[in-house]
């Protein structure tokens, strides 16, 4: 989802540049998700918050950057993330 920050990053760009909006093939992918998950008995856990607000996923928060590359989040952000994830998973069981 969206393009490696190398990719869209120049020297006159802006953090906006980086952003994109959910395509909608993730909205499908992830109700997907969330109906096998639910059949399994098991829980389904929607990060999209995590990176996007809305239908809007930035490159940055504040001066941390979210991904390196398309798909990976960086250690920096994930770091950032433990205690959310921590929260979602021990609220999940």
């Amino acid at each position: 989802m969206g393009k490696p920050p190398v990719d869209c990053a120049t020297r006159t760009s802006t953090p906006q540049d980086c952003e994109y909006t959910v395509p909608p093939s993730f909205t499908i992918t992830a109700r997907a998700m969330k109906d096998a998950t639910d059949a399994a008995g098991a829980t389904f856990i929607d990060t999209r918050s995590w990176f996007c607000s809305g239908n809007t996923c930035p490159a940055f928060i504040r001066d941390t950057p979210l991904k390196r590359d398309a798909v990976h989040t960086t250690r920096q952000y994930a770091v950032l993330l433990a205690g959310v994830f921590k929260d979602a998973v021990t609220a999940a069981k």
